[in-house]
């Protein structure tokens, strides 16, 4: 179901609550009071996370700053993210070229499954430490990794100035954050200018 805006309340007496607009206008004007869980409406939320234009930087000079790249083309080659998640989650991670919007279709895309991992405290002596009930007393959850390839279906890298990423989720089953994320790009040579 999309939403078309949201404010959260709070007052001294009373927990937070979150307020959300029906973005279609066909349904009405419904606003939703979300108390827990996934849904409104018995729909599910989708996630979706989404970056503006990423140009790169160059960072090999080393008797300056940085130089920014929003003039050079580039061949995206991976995309390397760090995400937590409460339970399983495949996420879905989208690339398309710097000028697509919000909803264009990507240039190609990758699920990646992220399952919680939940790290056994041990000893010096590499023993795991239980509770008095002989079960093991683990940190609950801890990043994890993922890196993907940017092949596209045709076999071919993004070339563009810049690069969008978009990383979803279904709401089926559990929360994710994404903690981190590197681009890995290749300036090409010749092209070091772009007209438009």
């Amino acid at each position: 179901m999309p939403m078309s805006a949201s404010t959260t309340i709070e007052t001294s007496t009373d927990t937070q609550v979150i307020l959300t607009g029906e973005a279609q206008t066909g349904k009405g004007g419904f606003c939703y009071e979300f108390f827990d869980g996934d849904s409104f409406d018995g729909s599910n939320i989708p996630a979706r996370w989404i970056t503006k234009v990423i140009y790169g930087t160059d960072n090999s000079w080393s008797t300056r700053a940085p130089q920014q790249l929003m003039s050079y083309e580039k061949r995206f080659r991976w995309v390397d993210i760090v995400a937590e998640a409460d339970s399983d989650v495949t996420l879905t991670v989208e690339w398309m070229s710097g000028s697509s919007s919000d909803e264009a279709v990507g240039r190609g895309s990758a699920s990646k499954s992220i399952e919680p991992l939940g790290l056994q405290l041990i000893t010096a002596d590499g023993n795991g430490i239980q509770t008095a009930a002989e079960s093991n007393i683990t940190i609950p959850f801890d990043s994890v990794q993922r890196i993907i390839n940017m092949e596209g279906s045709n076999g071919d890298f993004i070339q563009d100035v810049g690069c969008r990423i978009r990383i979803s989720d279904d709401a089926q089953n559990g929360s994710w954050s994404l903690e981190g994320m590197t681009l890995g790009f290749q300036v090409l040579p010749g092209a070091t200018r772009r007209l438009q």
